[in-house]
């Protein structure tokens, strides 16, 4: 069992710093747009119309994508200075709790912002994008922190628990 978890962990690894360098490169893009859109502005006196709709579209795409990476690599803020007050069993018990709360949520985010996307036919105006692409996102983000709570879940139901509740002492999921 535990080299089944090792080599999960590895693909997690791997998925997780693909969906960091996503989330980079979107935000370069995102950066180096506003800087175009600001340059032609104070040249021209004017900016083009699709600009902002596609920085929003961009930072849409960067924030999933990168929470999406966060989770999966224990990143992301969560209640360790609270919960690292209490003895290890507790944590254990809060972990497993916190981790069925983010399947459930992913869960629940799935199912519903999947059925949005089949409404979302309509084109944005100027730039033509599809409304569901900035459903999508939301879908993957859900998709890959549903996996990861379950890992986490699995993990710490498992004799692994002692090496997820420690990494909560150094900023881990917790």
């Amino acid at each position: 069992m535990s080299a089944v978890l090792e080599e999960i962990d590895r693909w997690f690894e791997r998925i997780a710093r693909t969906l960091a360098w996503a989330a980079a490169i979107l935000l370069l893009a995102t950066a180096a747009l506003n800087a175009i859109e600001i340059i032609r502005r104070l040249a021209v006196g004017h900016s083009f119309a699709w600009m902002t709709t596609l920085s929003v579209f961009l930072m849409v795409w960067m924030v999933f994508v990168g929470i999406s990476s966060a989770y999966m690599t224990r990143s992301d803020i969560r209640l360790t200075y609270f919960v690292s007050k209490f003895p290890l069993p507790f944590r254990r018990v809060i972990g497993v709790i916190l981790s069925c709360i983010m399947v459930l949520f992913a869960a629940f985010l799935i199912r519903y912002a999947a059925d949005l996307i089949p409404l979302q036919v309509q084109r944005d105006r100027i730039t033509g994008i599809p409304r569901y692409m900035y459903t999508v996102p939301v879908v993957i983000a859900a998709f890959f922190i549903g996996i990861s709570a379950l890992r986490d879940l699995i993990m710490l139901i498992s004799n692994k628990w002692e090496v997820i509740i420690k990494e909560s002492d150094e900023g881990g999921i917790l």
